[in-house]
């Protein structure tokens, strides 16, 4: 896997002037060779089966969570609006999890 980042200073001055700063940019490339990396780690460690649930939290940007639920993750919520967004990707059931404190009854 290349480790150079994946864009130049002249590529972000281009993009500056189109899109207001601060912004923030991923390497699509990068996450998806993380997580299965993840994925054959754990399984070549004696985790068969193994499955990561990413924490909403961290990053609730539909699009990323997308992309790792394309990979074979799952997602971890801890409120309703959590769960709205990884419905608003195609996750429910045992795709994700609701581990928060204090839950309502709702």
């Amino acid at each position: 896997m290349n480790q150079a980042l994946p864009f130049t200073l002249d590529s972000i001055s281009k993009v500056t002037r189109t899109y207001p700063t601060p912004f923030h940019m991923y390497d699509e490339e990068r996450i998806r060779f993380v997580s299965d990396r993840l994925s054959r780690t754990m399984n070549e460690a004696g985790v068969p089966g193994f499955r990561n649930y990413f924490a909403v939290k961290a990053l609730p940007n539909p699009e990323i969570i997308t992309i790792l639920a394309d990979t074979g993750m799952g997602v971890d919520c801890s409120s309703l609006a959590e769960l709205a967004i990884a419905e608003m990707c195609g996750l429910s059931g045992e795709d994700a999890m609701f581990s928060s404190n204090n839950k309502l009854d709702e």
